[in-house]
């Protein structure tokens, strides 16, 4: 209830910097943490306090005048300082706005600062914090454009063309045609999504079993791949803020790792449905094979979220207990199955992978999984606030897991779609568990009890 109405007071009414408004310290988090911020198998807490007063070894940054906590129009004050620039601020600040406060009251506030009290500061420093505002407006647009509503747009081209152009035609020029250019990219994004599918000609093939078989195991993971990559890549950092995806009336927040999240359940029982569809042992194995292979293939893709997919397709129930086909399957095949399940293995929060994963250069698409896990315990192991303020520092701790998100989005795979099969993997028509489970049985039924 404070903070809210302090979020209500002029930025340039609240008091002057003090301990209950704004906090400072060195960046702390566990030896583990700092050697990989998304080590969470346990909660990480982003302190306000010496490493002595928790125990344990701590790892500090080289800085000990980091922002770690404050109220909303210090936090804004700080962001457009002309006295001192944190890039590393801007972007965390940026980034996880969003969980704290909204697109409007943030505008709101950069326009409050850009209107310099000269009885507050002095003159001299008027135009600083004023291209400070104008900065942090421009990396605004530029990187979060999906941010603004049609409202906000407006009311910033009103901010440009008024009070800014006034002021500083050349910084309004500046933010004004990155505003134009976002709007473009929007409805050029906007018109692909309308455009009519290429006419697909149909394969001379018997069966959607025929089809998978008839491609070789490198060209169904190169496939995979660009269709999975084309919705990582666009997953935006304010879907990954606030658990938005573990939350039903909260997922409309996070569409493309929803997308994603989905997409991975359905190739898994896709994976499932594939296999059971042959309804002889020789048949079976041959899927169950080339599974094997796309696997492989997706491996050295360096595709871990596919990969995990169809591990875990393979090792739903309904497939498991496929023990008369398994058995038949070469050994070679076997061995790399599970050598690769031993990379995917969530033993250790995930640390076989985590290391591998760490040593890959992109393109690459991570699993999208083991990010969410760590941010579900940021989440929940950090207060929002600490005595009323903000907590900075677990915003911090968030924008570390989102920085590496968007370092593997950046590095697109040189793969082109190939039809019809770029479609079909699209769609992947698969059975639900039950009629899985079912089928299995049918396969393979139960063995008599002695």
């Amino acid at each position: 209830m404070l903070e809210s109405m302090r979020d209500d007071v002029d930025i340039w009414e609240e008091e002057a910097e003090n301990s209950s408004n704004l906090r400072r310290g060195s960046f702390q988090v566990t030896s583990a943490a700092a050697k990989d911020a998304r080590d969470a198998a346990s909660p990480l807490v982003a302190p306000l306090h010496s490493a002595a007063a928790t125990g344990g070894k701590k790892e500090e940054s080289k800085e000990n005048n980091k922002i770690m906590a404050g109220s909303l129009n210090k936090l804004v004050e700080a962001l457009t300082s002309d006295t001192q620039y944190d890039n590393r601020f801007l972007k965390t600040f940026i980034t996880t706005y969003q969980s704290f406060t909204t697109p409007a009251k943030l505008f709101d506030k950069l326009l409050q600062r850009y209107n310099v009290r000269t009885d507050r500061v002095d003159a001299s420093r008027v135009k600083a914090i004023q291209l400070r505002v104008c900065v942090v407006l421009k990396y605004w647009v530029e990187n979060q454009f999906f941010d603004f509503d049609e409202e906000l747009i407006q009311q910033i081209f009103d901010f440009v063309g008024g009070t800014l152009e006034q002021n500083n035609p050349d910084l309004a020029g500046m933010v004004a045609k990155e505003l134009q250019n976002r709007i473009l990219e929007r409805k050029d994004k906007m018109k692909t999504m309308f455009i009519k599918p290429q006419e697909l000609v149909a394969p001379q093939v018997s069966s959607v079993s025929a089809l998978f078989m008839s491609m070789k195991a490198e060209d169904l993971a190169r496939q995979l791949t660009l269709i999975e990559f084309e919705i990582y890549s666009s997953i935006s950092g304010s879907e990954l803020l606030g658990q938005s995806w573990n939350k039903e009336s909260l997922q409309h927040r996070s569409p493309n790792v929803m997308a994603l999240i989905h997409r991975a359940n359905k190739l898994s029982f896709w994976v499932s449905t594939m296999i059971l569809n042959e309804d002889t042992h020789k048949a079976r194995k041959k899927i169950f094979e080339k599974f094997i292979a796309i696997s492989d293939q997706l491996f050295k893709l360096k595709n871990f979220h596919t990969l995990m997919s169809i591990i875990a397709g393979i090792n739903t129930s309904p497939i498991s207990r496929l023990r008369a086909t398994k058995k038949d399957i070469k050994g070679k095949l076997t061995k790399a199955f599970k050598r690769l399940e031993e990379i995917m293995n969530p033993q250790g929060s995930f640390s076989n992978y985590r290391n591998i994963l760490h040593t890959s250069s992109p393109p690459c698409i991570p699993y999208l999984g083991v990010y969410l896990s760590d941010l579900t315990f940021m989440e929940d192991g950090n207060p929002d606030k600490v005595d009323n303020l903000i907590n900075l520092g677990k915003r911090e701790l968030i924008y570390r897991v989102i920085e590496e998100v968007n370092q593997y989005q950046v590095t697109p795979y040189q793969i082109q779609a190939n039809e019809p099969i770029h479609t079909f993997l699209r769609e992947l028509p698969h059975l639900e568990e039950k009629d899985l489970f079912d089928l299995s049985l049918v396969r393979e039924p139960r063995r008599p009890q002695n």
